[in-house]
């Protein structure tokens, strides 16, 4: 912008020396639309610095690999007199931490390439309101934010069940109750929240502790197994996380497809989230929420997490998908049989049974 303001300003002084040494009606023109067009340029861009709009045009999902084209629309209501809007677009996957970012004036398309599954959040701001001549640029409050999700690239695994787990194929084993939640000393109570159905107060044991209790919901216990996403970390490589994010959903799919149910669990930006996979359609619930999943550097591991939130938890198999061969998995051994799943073959903790399973080693023994 300075070059341009240098170089208006001397096209300036050229017209001035112009018209000193040749005063006719034709200098006086040039000077004048010199002087007269780009004020009125800034004038409109001013203006439509303070009522700009910007629209994201994303598709709400795309196959992983491909290609997604999206839009972005600039307007204002002095844009086509003389002034440029133009802003910056900005997107990250907020699984792998890949980023794209495009320039964009007025109204445009800018493709996206798909090549990891999760969440993209695309973020178009920065908008400015600029004169035709670049002279000034006027900051535009105009901001829109979209978010694309990108579809894994699934494939079937062989999952061999032990002995112990092929009886989880039934729907139900009555005698064995898990809770969602963490369960209070009383053993299935809480205290009352607003919202609650008054049907479900334990009067007596209300009474008796002077408190509104709540029963638990129970659900019949029809799987334990448990599958983990490890999604912190330091310099985890987008191909290793992608890897381990479709190895855990194909694995999934499998056991959902096989009517094995089974639980998942992973951390949201550092915040842990668990889901009772019982049917396909539960098992989609569970793909969109994991694929939006934010990975962090500094956190804690998904083991040492869950063993801490679920004490009391058991499950006859737990697996780790992990991105990096560090992921701790001591922490749940007290639960069960502990499976560290890489995607690639390396070292991992001896401590722990370690395997690969990826697209070109596609098989699990529970």
């Amino acid at each position: 912008m300075t070059l341009r303001r240098a170089g208006y300003a001397c096209w300036l002084l050229g017209l001035a020396l112009l018209y000193f040494f040749e005063n006719n009606t034709g200098t006086r023109a040039v000077l004048l639309a010199s002087i007269l067009v780009p004020a009125f340029s800034v004038c409109c861009a001013a203006r439509t610095a303070k009522k700009a709009t910007c629209r994201l045009t994303v598709p709400e999902s795309a196959e992983k690999g491909e290609t997604a084209v999206c839009g972005c629309a600039l307007s204002g209501s002095w844009t086509a007199l003389g002034c440029v809007l133009s802003c910056r677009v900005r997107s990250e996957n907020v699984m792998t931490h890949e980023t794209g970012a495009w320039e964009i004036s007025g109204e445009a398309a800018f493709s996206v390439n798909c090549s990891h599954c999760g969440t993209l959040h695309i973020l178009a701001d920065e908008v400015n309101a600029r004169d035709w001549l670049g002279l000034f640029c006027f900051p535009c409050k105009a901001s829109e934010s979209a978010s694309l999700l990108i579809l894994p690239d699934l494939y079937p695994v062989r999952v061999r069940l032990s002995a112990d787990l092929s009886t989880l194929r039934q729907e139900e084993q009555p005698g064995q109750i898990r809770r969602d939640g963490p369960v209070t000393e009383n053993g299935g109570v809480r205290d009352y929240a607003p919202g609650d159905p008054v049907q479900r107060i334990h009067w007596k044991l209300s009474a008796k502790t002077d408190r509104v209790l709540i029963r638990e919901e129970e659900r019949p216990l029809t799987g334990s197994v448990l599958l983990l996403l490890e999604t912190s970390g330091y310099d985890i490589a987008p191909d290793d996380m992608d890897g381990a994010a479709e190895a855990l959903l194909s694995v999934s799919r499998t056991l959902t497809e096989e009517g094995v149910a089974h639980s998942v669990s992973w951390q949201d930006r550092g915040e842990l989230q668990r889901m009772e996979i019982n049917c396909a359609e539960d098992f989609l619930v569970m793909r969109d929420a994991l694929l939006a999943a934010e990975s962090v550097e500094n956190g804690e591991s998904i083991g040492t997490v869950f063993s801490r939130a679920y004490p009391d938890f058991r499950a006859d198999q737990a697996v780790i998908f992990s991105p990096r061969p560090d992921a701790d998995g001591i922490s749940l051994r007290e639960m069960g049989d502990v499976t560290l799943v890489l995607p690639r073959q390396e070292a991992g903790n001896p401590d722990i049974r370690v395997v690969c399973v990826s697209r070109e080693e596609p098989e699990l023994a529970l």
